[in-house]
């Protein structure tokens, strides 16, 4: 089997492709990544250099001419791209749209075995109901971005589904919740956090650091995105991928510095960006009930192992934290 990954760079693509690698000796993975600054480490892949079964090609999937070339040769195709940042110039919305709509037209004039779109559980908006109500999404609920990101997220996940319903084509969606682990850059939370620990900088926490979100580490994630992409009768269907881990930014930065026994002053409460969500959380007893996964690592062990990488990495780190600096919205 052939599978080409878009957006393999990225933190997410990066673990997918190592595992399937490892996991299936006889699969090729093409990496189809624009190469942002975020994913300009070769680190990662070095060790696949030399691996016949693994391909990189740079170039960005919103060229047609390109993406369509490269699905004639493809059995799968597993889309991670997306744009990292909002910009007023709306890249983020080209990538999104645009991008993902090229992919799913080349596999529409092709024989593509499947299409797994990775979407995002911020697609569904607020958890938060009333005052104290909260509830955690299931996959038939409706969608409500809170902001523009997210919006253009949602756009790329119903375009997707468009496909299965306007052309049968074997299309299936996962949203997933917060990830963490090795190699993920700086400005997202968990990462920034501990990096600023080491440096002795503050953890600028956002309000009161009450927002909570679901957390799941890398490993997990990438098992349950193996669990649908080998599903039977998957195309059609969207699963939330998560583990049920609600802890809140005040929780996470608190259980980093107690880990790394760093005082509580590096905490700094700074004022919230517009458009942040109070709480996300998703239902995931579909893909448990329908396809066996469930997520096995325990939160605080994944957090020591995942401190332990960056503290056994400071080269890989610091290199982006002199290119920017801040966190982005979680």
């Amino acid at each position: 089997m052939k599978i080409l990954v878009s957006g393999g760079a990225g933190f997410l693509g990066k673990h997918f492709i190592q595992y399937i690698l490892k996991r299936y000796p006889g699969y090729e993975v093409v990496n189809f990544d624009k190469l942002e600054y975020q994913n300009k480490d070769d680190v990662f892949f070095e060790t696949y250099k030399e691996n016949n079964r693994y391909k990189f090609i740079q170039g960005d999937i919103r060229d047609q001419k390109v993406v369509e070339a490269l699905i004639k040769e493809t059995d799968v195709v597993v889309n991670f791209a997306t744009s990292l940042h909002f910009d007023e110039q709306g890249s983020f919305l080209t990538t999104d749209i645009v991008g993902t709509f090229n992919l799913l037209e080349g596999m529409r004039k092709g024989a593509i075995k499947k299409f797994l779109h990775i979407s995002d559980y911020e697609v569904y908006g607020e958890s938060i109901v009333e005052e104290s109500l909260a509830k955690k999404f299931t996959e038939t609920d409706p969608l409500n971005p809170k902001t523009p990101e997210a919006a253009s997220k949602t756009g790329s996940d119903r375009l997707a589904y468009s496909y299965f319903l306007t052309y049968e084509l074997p299309v299936t969606v996962v949203r997933c919740t917060n990830n963490f682990g090795p190699y993920q850059y700086p400005t997202k939370l968990i990462p920034f956090f501990i990096t600023q620990a080491l440096e002795g900088k503050p953890l600028p926490v956002h309000g009161e650091g009450k927002h909570i979100r679901d957390w799941i580490y890398i490993e997990d994630q990438i098992e349950a995105l193996d669990y649908v992409l080998h599903g039977k009768k998957c195309e059609g269907q969207i699963y939330n991928i998560g583990a049920s881990n609600e802890k809140s930014v005040l929780e996470i930065s608190e259980l980093i510095l107690t880990i790394m026994d760093r005082s509580k002053d590096l905490l700094q409460f700074v004022s919230e960006p517009v458009g942040h969500t109070k709480k996300r959380s998703v239902d995931v007893s579909k893909i448990k009930t329908e396809l066996g996964w469930e997520a096995k690592w325990n939160f605080n062990d994944a957090m020591e192992k995942t401190i332990e990488w960056y503290i056994k990495n400071h080269r890989w780190w610091e290199a982006f934290h002199k290119e920017q600096s801040g966190v982005e919205k979680i």
